[in-house]
């Protein structure tokens, strides 16, 4: 059998050894390649994180951001030539972007998500995936476009109030330039904050109150569309992970025949090839498209988590074969528990011990224990208690 090299890019720890594991039990020699503005020294306690634990990870190379050429440069240098297949995978935007910006210096030594006609960036432009999900039935918020560039910015017309404000391609920004903004004023101003830092497209949509958030991940070969389950977000993050998944219900997406047929309808216009997430939410009994992601995001582990490995079915796509689907189904509801929005909740003191203990107590699957790989976890335990102590030592002094 070929060998197959798994190159897993990207900041997330838990999409990192999320990632890692899928590869690794589709029998593949895995290599992480880890982000961050700045570097962690060779021997910062930085680099000591549960996803390097992994028994699947042969070894870890860092890589700074912005510096994009840079990590074209590292990825050439160190998996160019490896003997069998390699296979690149990035888990977050800016990865996946990097690889698409550098995809015809890349394609000739490696294999790679991305789409049959046009490019990943292009697709990453929310305006293009609310077109494309109109067409395919979904309802979408009403949006208009705000141009940012050079220090100035133009206000677009007949936007209505209360509005929300995000990137329009989303590694061109940031979450402070995600905002309910109630008046002109407001988005004035919001919109004079992103001209002062960057040139950055801006997407205003018609506010709608949400009143309950779902998630679907899933893998498209270019043309079959494989959606296993909805997630219900029954529990999202604080803080720096406003809205991030922490607890999810997973239902058969069989139970949602009509939202099933609809995503599908919407990744078959994009002709991709690899795993995605799409972000939902629901209003007054309707259920309204939000974001397409063109790669798994750090809930996507939740799919493994049921016994289903859409990453391997893609990396026997990109090598030419046909995966054999037909098992990916779930059978059943699984509530799953993502261990680092649940400590980082509690070490920002959104949530106390007792909540952080009750969320795992309501979750049958957790991403961080693995029988089948358990150092990742127990680091991973270290580090809570670390935490627990540091935070019980500050609640002290403050009473003081």
């Amino acid at each position: 059998m070929e060998k197959t090299t798994a190159v897993i890019m990207g900041r997330n720890y838990t999409s990192l050894l999320g990632m890692a594991r899928a590869a690794g039990t589709a029998g593949c020699e895995v290599y992480l390649v880890k982000t961050a503005k700045q570097l962690p020294g060779p021997l910062s306690p930085r680099r000591l994180s549960s996803e390097t634990k992994s028994r699947y990870v042969k070894k870890t190379f860092y890589s700074q951001e912005p510096k994009r050429g840079e990590m074209v440069d590292l990825l050439i240098r160190e998996f160019a030539g490896k003997e069998g297949t390699v296979v690149l995978i990035p888990v977050d935007d800016y990865s996946a972007s990097t690889v698409d910006l550098y995809r015809d210096k890349l394609a000739p030594h490696f294999l790679f998500p991305h789409v049959t006609s046009g490019s990943i960036v292009e697709l990453m432009d929310k305006s293009t995936q609310k077109q494309m999900a109109k067409r395919a039935g979904l309802p979408v918020a009403e949006g208009w476009i705000a141009e940012v560039k050079d220090g100035a910015f133009t206000l677009p017309e007949g936007v209505t109030y209360p509005c929300f404000t995000k990137p329009q391609i989303s590694f061109l920004g940031n979450k402070v330039f995600m905002k309910r903004c109630d008046s002109e004023e407001e988005l004035t101003a919001l919109l004079r904050e992103v001209a002062q830092q960057r040139d950055c497209p801006m997407l205003i949509e018609q506010f709608i109150e949400i009143e309950k958030e779902y998630g679907v991940v899933g893998f498209c070969s270019g043309t079959d569309v494989v959606i296993p389950a909805l997630t219900d977000k029954i529990g999202v993050g604080n803080g720096r992970h406003k809205g991030v998944t922490v607890l999810g219900r997973l239902s058969p997406m069989q139970q949602h025949p009509e939202l099933q047929q609809q995503i599908q309808a919407l990744l078959r216009q994009t002709g991709f090839v690899g795993v995605f997430d799409i972000d939902l939410y629901e209003n007054g009994g309707t259920m309204y498209f939000n974001e397409l992601n063109l790669r798994m995001g750090a809930f996507g582990y939740a799919m493994m988590c049921a016994g289903i490995n859409l990453p391997a079915m893609m990396i026997e796509t990109l090598k030419g074969g046909n995966p054999d689907v037909s098992g990916a189904v779930l059978t059943r509801e699984i509530t799953c528990l993502s261990d680092k929005v649940n400590l980082e909740d509690y070490c920002d003191g959104f949530i106390s011990w007792k909540q952080y203990q009750e969320r795992i107590a309501s979750a049958d699957r957790r991403f961080l224990p693995d029988g089948n790989d358990p150092r990742p976890y127990r680091y991973f335990k270290l580090r809570a208690a670390q935490y627990r102590i540091k935070r019980t030592i500050k609640q002290m002094l403050g009473k003081q």
